[in-house]
């Protein structure tokens, strides 16, 4: 018993540590002993083992003048270990590998050109291998540490895929299709779960976040406290397949009525295409028809509007979060989408801190999945990573995504 405490102490002052190191990008053994409350033996023990284990440097800062001595400085070795994050969405799969700082190093967005599940996983098998024979890779200390997969289904606590409406997949596994093949940790998560990861780490400025992305469907991420909500099974989240309207439109789950059919960027793609004799408009066309005041696309957006907002108002019932974050391709097409959601949403019941539109976009996933498998791999519990280093990427993604 008294082995097991010890060791539990050590790993939490290890967290404590990694923690600080991270969230400060430079940080001295002082400083740290000061932050953590740890003392300066504790401290320097802990430091000295993350040295050994090469996950972090410690160097001479350089200042403009030379008098006194130059204080040390720790940092995490950014090249140590890579992380891997695939999202596997309707008719793309987008990659991104991260060093441990969370910095992006490649991105690839790729057709799906069959939904067969056995055909999508050969075609991230073939990008995995490419990536694991990059040389900057096969030079650093942990190669590629993990890879995290971002579906837009129901996964469960065992990472079982239950069900994947856009692919009909279901009881399948990723985790175990891939365990046989890849010395490699691979973990499996539900997409809109890493969008919120990936705002509540970049933001910072909440413990209780939420996360709705309204692309392809609708779904639901909740961090509360560092944890992701995942309910009982791990189906929590899934509000696209809240009924919005009696005996409304058909739904491939299986009801009618669901709020992504009405509220989604696809259901909305879909309405202006019909309105312009087309099977469905792209976002840039949508942009360029309401931008020139297409009566029929203003109205068709508006209604999307007050869809959105229909179960955004239940959402904030159900939940009461601090922040609300938007997810949507209506950002590049309405200049102040928070404005128009948050006056469309004036329940006295409805209390919450703010709203705010994603700063990450639909790269948000594949975000997501680094940053898990960057806490997954230091094993710590709160992780910060610069969202301004992944401005280009960002751009990048959703450019080729269309």
């Amino acid at each position: 018993m008294e082995v097991k405490a010890s060791k539990f102490i050590k790993d939490k002052n290890r967290k404590k540590i990694l923690e600080e190191i991270i969230r400060n990008r430079r940080i001295s053994r002082s400083e740290l002993s000061k932050i953590t409350t740890l003392n300066k033996v504790t401290t320097s023990a802990q430091v000295k083992s993350l040295l050994d284990d090469g996950l972090i440097s410690e160097e001479k800062v350089v200042h403009a003048t030379t008098s006194g001595r130059r204080p040390l400085k720790l940092t995490l070795i950014a090249q140590s270990a890579y992380f891997l994050g695939i999202d596997i969405d309707t008719h793309h799969i987008n990659f991104l590998l991260s060093d441990l700082n969370g910095y992006p190093i490649h991105n690839d967005i790729v057709a799906i050109n069959d939904n067969d599940f056995d055909s999508v996983m050969k075609t991230c098998l073939t990008h995995i291998k490419k990536y694991q024979e990059l040389e900057i890779i096969k030079a650093s200390q942990y190669g590629l540490a993990n890879i995290v997969f971002g579906v837009h289904g129901i996964v469960s606590k065992d990472e079982k895929i239950a069900f994947i409406p856009q692919h009909q997949w279901s009881n399948c596994s990723i985790k175990a299709y891939f365990e046989d093949i890849l010395d490699v940790r691979v973990i499996t998560e539900n997409s809109t779960n890493l969008c919120a990861y990936a705002e509540y780490t970049f933001q910072k400025e909440t413990d209780n976040l939420i996360s709705i992305s309204t692309y392809s469907g609708i779904g639901l991420g909740l961090v509360n406290n560092n944890d992701i909500f995942k309910g009982f099974h791990g189906f929590a989240g899934e509000v696209g397949h809240m009924i919005i309207e009696k005996n409304g439109l058909q739904c491939n789950c299986g009801n009618r009525g669901c709020w992504e059919l009405y509220a989604s960027e696809k259901a909305l793609l879909a309405r202006v295409g019909k309105g312009q004799e087309k099977g469905q408009v792209t976002l840039s066309e949508l942009e360029e028809l309401y931008k020139s005041e297409d009566d029929l696309t203003i109205t068709a957006v508006q209604e999307h509007l007050d869809n959105l907002a229909i179960g955004l108002n239940n959402i904030l019932n159900i939940y009461n979060p601090e922040s609300i974050v938007i997810n949507s391709g209506l950002t590049t097409i309405i200049d102040d989408l928070e404005s128009a959601l948050i006056e469309r949403l004036q329940s006295k019941m409805n209390n919450y801190s703010t709203l705010k539109v994603s700063h990450v976009g639909k790269s948000a996933c594949v975000i997501g999945a680094c940053a898990l498998g960057i806490r997954d791999f230091l094993n710590i519990d709160d992780l910060y990573i610069d969202s301004s280093q992944y401005d280009e990427i960002m751009a990048n993604s959703l450019q080729m995504i269309e």
